[in-house]
């Protein structure tokens, strides 16, 4: 599975052929895609005190948020197969609540993925065919839990929210977030009571996922005025393996950042 967050697809400060690369490489690893908020920019509509000073060409026209979808369908059509998931961020709600369009789930309509809300949850299956017998072949779940984030991280780095999500999400074997662009995984180890009453213990593993936009790179922009540092880019790769503890079979979570 491929995550990535804060694409900002249409920002002429977006990174595409850095995405570009890392789709193409998510076709040839045949791992679906989730991105988790923040797809769109969507900063240049009528009466946005937030305009940025440049716009790319081809989004300058009156009917800007329909450009803004066209434009993301267009780029991502060659990965269509593989887009599992996009969810809001809060470029997205800020156009739900000031234009009263969603562009998340238009794009998530013309590519023909899942579209979820701010945060949500993701159940990821896996079936165990190691056996020959394929009548005894067990299924595996994951929960993932996303959040595209609302806690800063100017000090942390957002790495405080790490305890505070492991006390209000128990049920997720994984928790992904965005919206800072920072990038950083942590792990939470824990005990835990089986359904015979045998003690176990395993991981929770916490991700923050970087972006795609470069911000340093705008000179006089927001990023630049509030004294931001340069932030990190790419996204991350989920890969789940069967392995095996003393008591059972578990399927572990190995990380890869791509950069």
């Amino acid at each position: 599975m491929f995550a990535c967050a804060d694409v900002h697809i249409d920002s002429t400060l977006c990174q595409q052929s850095m995405l570009r690369r890392h789709l193409d490489l998510a076709v040839e690893r045949n791992a679906p895609v989730i991105i988790v908020g923040d797809l769109f920019d969507s900063m240049s509509s009528a009466n946005d005190k937030r305009q940025p000073r440049k716009i790319r060409p081809e989004l300058d026209k009156a009917d800007y948020l329909d450009a803004l979808v066209d434009y993301a369908v267009e780029f991502f059509e060659p990965y269509k197969d593989n887009i599992a998931l996009v969810t809001a961020g809060n470029h997205e709600t800020a156009m739900i609540k000031h234009h009263n369009t969603n562009l998340t789930s238009r794009f998530a309509s013309r590519i023909g993925c899942e579209h979820g809300g701010y945060r949500g949850w993701i159940r990821v299956r896996f079936r165990d065919n190691r056996n020959s017998d394929r009548r005894r072949a067990y299924t595996i779940e994951k929960r993932i839990h996303y959040d595209h984030g609302s806690m800063g991280g100017a000090v942390t780095k957002g790495v405080i929210g790490t305890q505070r999500r492991a006390v209000y999400l128990p049920d997720a074997d994984v928790v992904l977030t965005g919206h800072i662009h920072e990038s950083w995984q942590m792990e939470v180890r824990r005990e835990r009571l089986g359904r015979a009453g045998a003690v176990y213990f395993d991981t929770q593993h916490h991700i923050q996922l970087p972006t795609y936009k470069e911000e340093g790179l705008d000179m006089y922009g927001w990023a630049q005025q509030k004294g931001m540092p340069p932030k990190p880019l790419g996204g991350c790769f989920l890969n789940f393996k069967f392995g095996r503890d003393h008591t059972r079979d578990t399927l572990d979570l190995v990380t890869e950042r791509a950069t």
